[in-house]
């Protein structure tokens, strides 16, 4: 298949996700971008040894995956594309953090928990950026959010006139 072929079949598929009627894509796009943004925030700001903590943000992409009825089969696809730069990244944490964290009656290094933690992040991080671009965005956010020029613009001029 020709690069032109692919980029317009993925083109078209960003188009039929967007024009679906479920509950997840009838609510304003602004909304939409406050969740997903603050999903963000609060997988980031966990510590590097916290790899439990992070298992129940698993279930916002799992909800908003049926709830949008998303195919999966797409954004996994994307994930595997970005995996051997989150592995490349994360490879040297067990050598460079030997730190000695215990698990019960189990020493681990708090290198590999660091590793297991930066692919679970980037996981939940880029699944839920992706759903977010598959389900939510395309050609409807645009027309959807045409007076947020004029909010950020009140903001501004808000701010500079106090």
């Amino acid at each position: 298949m020709s690069k032109l072929t692919e980029s317009l079949d993925h083109v078209r598929l960003l188009d039929d996700l967007a024009k679906k009627k479920t509950v997840i894509h009838r609510l304003h796009p602004l909304i939409k971008l406050m969740t997903t943004a603050a999903f963000l925030v609060l997988v980031i700001s966990f510590d590097r040894y916290a790899v439990i903590g992070l298992l129940p943000f698993v279930l916002f992409p799992v909800i908003l995956f049926s709830l949008a009825e998303l195919p999966a089969a797409p954004i996994f696809k994307r994930l595997l594309a970005i995996g051997p730069f989150i592995i490349g990244i994360g490879i040297l944490n067990p050598l460079l953090d030997r730190h000695s964290v215990i698990l019960g009656s189990w020493h681990i290094s708090g290198g590999w928990l660091t590793f297991l933690s930066i692919l679970i992040k980037s996981a939940l991080t880029m699944t839920a950026d992706l759903a977010y671009l598959f389900g939510w965005c395309a050609f409807f956010l645009f027309a959807r959010l045409y007076n947020l020029p004029l909010l950020i613009g009140s903001l501004i001029t808000g701010a500079v006139s106090r």
